[in-house]
């Protein structure tokens, strides 16, 4: 069970509470991954708790890749680019899904890349911004059936 007097940390908002936990895992020189883009705001609080931001670009796959067609797509987190950027000084992984700016949901092939990425490396943590968790994007309502312009469909139209 949770230990609320030792295991709980009531913030006035995720950014706070982020930087909180960074102040607290951090020391000088310590890494924190970031999959880029990013939320700016983590940036400034890596450095602000002593750690050097480490990119890792999450790459665009667009769903037609035809020429002279502009298409949306999707993000995706490949393996060799986190594994390579993974040293000993890392301590953070900043995994943020919903993903801001992109909205990537990372798929559970993806969390596990992160989790294998990380086993073997002396205390690194996942720290796991899900502010947008519970926002449901669902596909708008179909539209009404088609209805008739005709007059004679008014009520009482045909009495005129």
């Amino acid at each position: 069970p949770v230990q609320p007097m030792s295991e709980v940390a009531v913030t006035v908002g995720a950014s706070q509470a982020i930087y909180l936990c960074l102040q607290t895992l951090l020391q000088p020189g310590d890494e924190v991954v970031l999959f880029e883009p990013f939320f700016d705001l983590y940036v400034n609080q890596v450095k602000l708790a002593g750690g050097t931001p480490v990119y890792v670009p999450l790459t665009f796959v667009p769903y037609d890749s035809s020429e002279d067609v502009v298409s949306g797509g999707e993000w995706i987190l490949e393996e060799e680019k986190l594994k390579e950027k993974i040293t000993s000084k890392t301590r953070v992984i900043i995994l943020n899904s919903p993903h801001n700016p992109t909205g990537k949901l990372f798929s559970r092939e993806e969390m596990q890349i992160i989790a294998n990425a990380v086993e073997g490396v002396d205390d690194c943590v996942v720290l796991s911004d899900e502010v947008y968790k519970y926002i449901i994007h669902a596909p708008p309502p179909p539209p009404p059936p088609a209805t008739s312009s005709s007059s004679a469909d008014v009520n009482g139209a045909d009495d005129k």
